[in-house]
């Protein structure tokens, strides 16, 4: 369970990091995905539990099929793209302008068709970290430092 502004996530995990955002995936028949960022060191939603957030960081947008569009509030770049099914479906902006597509399950994480099958390496869960250039690293499941800081119990790795 981890605990943010007042909403509690239960049998989740974090299978990846875009640059500062956060997403959280809470399992279900149709997961519910939040968009965390931390702005002057608090936390700032996104996309909380599906719903699109106005915040001070980003300018939403959602179509009336419920497709979530990103982009930056201050310089107008495009984001990503939020589309939440049985599988998730993101697609992340690189800065060069190309795009990462992204599928996310229970099961596995696909990105431009490479897939990491239930998000274990090691019998380890593990966090996906992907910047603006593409670039991907894989590190520890747990909540990441920035968020971590701003909680006051300890947060049990994402669900193998």
């Amino acid at each position: 369970m981890a605990k943010f502004s007042q909403s509690r996530f239960d049998d989740c995990s974090i299978p990846l990091v875009f640059e500062d955002h956060h997403f959280i995936l809470e399992s279900g028949s149709v997961p519910r995905v939040s968009v965390i960022r931390i702005h002057e060191g608090r936390p700032i939603f996104e996309v909380n539990r599906n719903k699109p957030m106005m915040n001070p960081l980003s300018e939403i947008l959602e179509t009336d099929e419920g497709v979530v569009n990103v982009f930056d509030k201050q310089t107008g770049r495009f984001l990503y793209v939020l589309s939440i099914g049985s599988e998730t479906n993101l697609v992340l902006g690189k800065i060069d302008g190309g795009k990462i597509n992204i599928g996310i399950t229970e099961n596995f994480i696909q990105i431009d068709g490479d897939i990491l099958h239930k998000g274990v390496f090691n019998s380890l869960a593990t966090t996906i970290f992907l910047d603006y250039h593409g670039r991907l690293s894989v590190e520890d499941p747990r909540i990441p430092a920035a968020l971590l800081e701003l909680l006051p119990q300890t947060v049990s790795p994402a669900r193998q």
